[in-house]
């Protein structure tokens, strides 16, 4: 677990430094707010229709530009050679990259739930949308941070890599947004259930897989 703690501490230091990505996500899920404030008229019974669309809209763009950063360090610096070397668990390479897009994701969706409640005056701010989006975002960033290793070679990665995650990542995206949606219409946890099960049982699933296979896909 040193391993895990020293990849992590090492990027949080960095993101802390420069805040590159932290605030380019932020300004940019921000303007997608903006946009989507002034395309629709979100009031009444359209603003339970629309706003877990737009919501969640919102959190893809989000989690495409972080997944996009998260081997950013070792890119500029040429390192994944000495990382794919290093005489140490490749999955825990994965599991701290894993853990540090969650933590970004998690941390820019915040600020966006935050934004979207004062914005459209709906009541976003609920223990089951802060479940919803953990469960979900951890799923993403699972699926993102393998697929980030896979295109880190290709000239077109900023474009390969949300062409390969959205499809493999559509369970997580109805999931969430039928969860979203339930919880603005007044359901309760009873009522996601099966929607929260299948994104744990996703999360699980693409964690472990993940997780074992990160090695071969490091050293490809």
């Amino acid at each position: 677990m040193d391993v895990y703690w020293a990849i992590l501490a090492k990027d949080l230091r960095t993101e802390l430094r420069i805040r590159q990505t932290v605030v380019s996500t932020l300004i940019f899920s921000l303007l997608v707010l903006v946009v989507f404030q002034f395309s629709f008229d979100l009031r009444g019974a359209d603003l339970i229709t629309l706003a877990p669309g737009v919501l969640w809209s919102t959190f893809l763009f989000n989690g495409v530009l972080v997944l996009g950063r998260t081997f950013a360090t070792e890119r500029e610096q040429s390192t994944i050679e000495a990382l794919a070397m290093s005489p140490i668990d490749r999955g825990l390479i994965f599991a701290a990259k894993w853990s540090l897009s969650l933590l970004l994701m998690l941390v820019t969706e915040a600020v966006v739930l935050v934004v979207f409640s004062a914005m459209f005056n709906t009541a976003v701010l609920s223990p089951l949308i802060f479940l919803d989006a953990l469960l979900a975002s951890a799923g993403f960033a699972a699926a993102g941070t393998s697929l980030a290793v896979i295109t880190f070679n290709s000239r077109a990665r900023e474009v390969m890599l949300p062409l390969l995650l959205l499809p493999l990542t559509v369970p997580v995206i109805i999931a969430a947004v039928q969860v979203t949606a339930l919880a603005l219409a007044g359901g309760g946890l009873r009522a996601a259930a099966p929607w929260l099960n299948l994104l744990g049982a996703f999360d699980i699933l693409f964690g472990a897989v993940c997780y074992y296979s990160f090695g071969a896909l490091l050293e490809e």
